[in-house]
């Protein structure tokens, strides 16, 4: 993974490194891409890329603001985002509890964000 260009990581791998606060300078926009291509990218579960983001080091959102700021961007983009299942796993699935746990997964991520911002 370490001679692996940042764009070519799995998304799981993107996603443990957020989580190991491994490279955040360089791992949180293609994260930030990653999600805005799809909002519930993950490898693990659905949303682990926007779980893993609220794992980064307070130390890191303080120090570095503009990417702090794309971050809270990206998170009012998906404000009104609503998760869309196919008939058939609508069926298999508890759909508004998967709406409910991604508008959690975000408003976690907004609160971690906006408490930094109070610092």
């Amino acid at each position: 993974m370490l001679n692996t260009k940042v764009k070519e990581l799995s998304d799981g791998d993107v996603a443990k490194l957020l989580r190991q606060n491994y490279h955040p300078f360089y791992i949180i926009p293609e994260a930030i891409k990653r999600i805005r291509i799809n909002p519930i990218v993950g490898e693990l579960y659905d949303g682990e890329m926007i779980y893993s983001l609220n794992q980064v080091k307070v130390s890191f959102w303080l120090k570095y603001t503009q990417i702090r700021d794309e971050v809270v961007l990206l998170l009012n983009e998906l404000d009104n985002y609503t998760l869309v299942f196919l008939e058939e796993e609508k069926e298999e699935i508890d759909v508004e509890r998967k709406n409910n746990d991604f508008k959690k997964m975000i408003s976690d991520l907004r609160s971690t964000l906006s408490e930094i911002l109070m610092e």
